[in-house]
């Protein structure tokens, strides 16, 4: 049986770990990027994706609200662009770098990263997630190299 934080970290805004829950796109935790400041990463994703003129009001959405405001804007949830991903490695960096305490807990840690939801007492995995946990993996070794 796999449990959050003992043999894994679920990077999920309900994870079990502090970190988890920190390294998920949810996590009001501001930082400034390419693109100016934003409060959540997920409100960058969204701002990456969407077209419409009001889109900089993701820049200040908590987590939820950016997944609920990008797509009342159209943005779409997944993008696979090359550019589109590399933006928002860059921005994990950038997260990284502007939480000081995030970066702490993560040089510190060493438990395999998984990202899956858990609804009605099921596991659902995010197949297309695969991509940032080996960034976040890549910016941990990174960290402690340091």
């Amino acid at each position: 049986m796999n449990i959050d934080g003992m043999d894994h970290i679920n990077i999920y805004s309900k994870g079990k770990t502090e970190l988890g829950k920190l390294l998920s796109n949810f996590a009001d935790t501001p930082f400034t990027c390419e693109d100016g400041k934003f409060r959540t990463l997920e409100g960058y994703w969204y701002y990456l994706s969407c077209t419409h003129f009001e889109k900089d009001k993701l820049r200040k959405t908590s987590g939820y609200e950016s997944k609920i405001l990008g797509r009342n804007l159209r943005s779409r949830d997944w993008c696979k662009s090359e550019d589109f991903r590399n933006k928002i490695i860059k921005a994990m960096v950038c997260k990284i770098r502007d939480n000081k305490h995030i970066a702490k807990l993560l040089k510190e840690s060493s438990l395999p990263f998984k990202h899956y939801y858990i609804y009605n007492n099921k596991i659902k995995v995010v197949d297309n997630a695969k991509w940032i946990l080996e960034a976040w993996e890549t910016i941990r070794i990174k960290l402690k190299e340091l």
